[in-house]
């Protein structure tokens, strides 16, 4: 916590597990799962007592490196799993000082020494994990890397990752962007604070992705509650079932509140598939709160309209180029209280003014400003870029 205030921050949200038996080809430091949404630290304590002191701040760091760029979860996807627990430590080495690592550690410097008696060009250092693999022998190889009395134990757990089901990998892996959030409010990351200097770039980067993400995220999930909220409206009726409050008399009042919104989805070809199913997930909440929604499918026209009734769409139509018109004019035709117009913004600002309130959910990356042509005619909102990584 003194020496490395970052790692001491992040790892102190870990529950740690102290194993029973030592596992001599195992490793002083492990991670795993913990049920079904968490991570855990595990030790083994004979083999940590043999790591001098730095060894030991080097063994926390380099778990920790894997755990912050989601080494565990990628596993899987590998058919090497030697070849891939190789390339990872590759990763998390480079962001140690010699001392700190095991005398057998792979290392850059080690790899490019042998690559260059084998007169192979050298790899650059601060690679992504794909990058190493590809260039790593395969298990059982020849050379640095290639498993021979260099294999990195303590991976092993990582297979406990890919055993799980989808949603518990994700509230998995959102538990730790948590604790990573977590960490870097405590380092005050987002200021010009001395423990800035502290992080190695690349950790910074991956704290900076993660808050933009997420104040990106809350924004457009926010806006568009508030926007839906917005264009309700109420009508009174007369009733025999309340008396009047005011004078006790019968027939009394009661408010009816009306909400039909318009949802035009761009499904021009550059529409993004991940971020549709996020939109369709929110505006079900709008659904359910009372909202009468029609849906219209459009991209230079409009290819089919339904009304939205809780299951959003597998598939949609279109797929060609964009035009704003055509829904607007839908809109102005049937009297809808909002429009909400799902698209990448990538097209002229529409001629038809629309007589209800517009939010243009932007999909894909950008900014308002980005999209200024349309903020004459509604408020533009840019969602969050999804990924599946």
């Amino acid at each position: 916590m003194l020496q490395e205030p970052f790692y001491g921050h992040y790892l102190a949200s870990f529950h740690k597990v102290i194993l029973p038996q030592d596992d001599p080809n195992g490793a002083p430091l492990e991670s795993a799962p913990r049920g079904s949404s968490d991570v855990e630290l595990r030790c083994r304590p004979a083999l940590w007592a043999g790591l001098s002191p730095t060894q030991q701040l080097g063994a926390l760091k380099h778990e920790a490196l894997h755990l912050v760029f989601g080494h565990p979860f990628m596993r899987a996807r590998y058919a090497d799993k030697g070849r891939f627990d190789r390339a990872a430590d590759l990763v998390a080495n480079q962001y140690l000082s010699a001392d700190q690592l095991a005398t057998d550690a792979l290392t850059l410097e080690r790899l490019n020494l042998w690559r260059e008696t084998e007169g192979l060009d050298p790899l650059d250092p601060h690679k992504e994990l794909a990058y190493y693999y590809q260039a790593l022998p395969p298990s059982g190889g020849q050379g640095p890397g290639a498993g021979e009395g260099v294999g990195p134990p303590g991976h092993d757990s990582w297979g406990e990752f890919g055993q799980q089901s989808e949603a518990e990998g994700s509230l998995a892996r959102q538990t730790l962007d948590n604790k990573l959030e977590q960490a870097a409010n405590r380092m005050e990351l987002d200021s010009h604070q001395r423990g800035r200097g502290l992080i190695p770039l690349a950790i910074l980067a991956r704290v900076q992705q993660l808050l933009e993400r997420r104040r990106s995220t809350l924004d457009w999930r926010r806006a568009l509650r508030l926007f839906a909220n917005s264009s309700r409206r109420t009508s009174v009726k007369n009733t025999l079932r309340r008396p009047s409050k005011r004078y006790g008399t019968t027939p009394g009042t009661r408010i009816i509140p009306h909400q039909r919104l318009l949802v035009a989805v761009d499904t021009s070809a550059s529409v993004n598939d991940p971020q549709l199913r996020a939109f369709f997930d929110e505006l079900h909440h709008i659904w359910r709160a009372g909202a009468e929604i029609t849906v219209v499918e459009c991209d230079v026209d409009i290819h089919r309209d339904y009304v939205y009734r809780g299951i959003a769409p597998t598939s949609v139509s279109g797929r060609g180029g964009t035009d704003f018109n055509a829904p607007l004019a839908y809109a102005n035709k049937h009297r809808f209280d909002g429009i909400i117009y799902f698209t990448d913004g990538e097209a002229p600002a529409p001629t038809v003014p629309p007589r209800a309130s517009l939010l243009w959910l932007i999909q894909g990356r950008g900014s308002k400003d980005d999209f200024a042509h349309l903020r004459s005619c509604g408020r533009v909102i840019p969602m969050a870029a999804l990924t599946t990584d």
